[in-house]
């Protein structure tokens, strides 16, 4: 082959990539300015509800087990539907704390580090429960470990709110 074909050919490769990166850097600038906007509300009571023991004891107890099976797999169902939002709001968080890391005095890098550290584990978390729940649809009468990971997450969204001083709008904390 021709050098200067391949030249070339490894020039645009090389300016396509840095376009690329660029593109990138600058949806990432954007990102902490509008995570308002890209937050994905959850209303952490219904969610605590529907990981309720109590609650699937009722239903347990006054449902034919038929019927408790069926009801289950919905609840299951609007279970990934929240999950679904804690795991977006997660990437948020884990990547306005790398925005942190980056553009942040010492002390602020600190705490992004944190940050991205407890928001990378707590979807992990999501990823787990995930699994959990894909086998918990087809048995339903499997326990449930939501709660846990609920509580984990409101940690995780008030360390945010902290490290990157963003006031994001949440229905309740866990706590309260």
């Amino acid at each position: 082959m021709n050098p200067t074909i391949i030249t070339t050919i490894v020039a645009v490769a090389l300016i396509s990539g840095f376009a690329w990166a660029a593109l990138r850097h600058s949806r990432q600038e954007a990102l902490i300015g509008d995570a308002d906007s890209r937050w994905q509300k959850v209303d952490m009571q219904a969610f605590l509800n529907l990981v309720d023991p109590a609650e699937e004891r009722y239903l347990r107890r006054n449902l034919s087990t038929q019927e408790f099976h069926r009801i289950q797999r919905m609840r299951v169902w609007a279970m990934w539907e929240y999950l679904g939002r804690l795991s977006a709001n997660s990437k948020l968080m884990m990547r306005a704390g790398q925005m942190v890391q980056h553009h942040g005095t010492e002390q602020q890098a600190r705490e992004a580090t944190q940050l991205v550290a407890a928001a990378s584990r707590m979807r992990m978390l999501i990823f787990a429960t995930d699994v959990f729940l894909a086998v918990r649809f087809v048995l339903p009468g499997t326990e449930n470990p939501v709660a846990q990971l609920l509580a984990k997450y409101d940690a995780l969204t008030q360390m945010f709110t902290q490290t990157c001083g963003s006031q994001l709008a949440y229905s309740q904390s866990v706590a309260s």
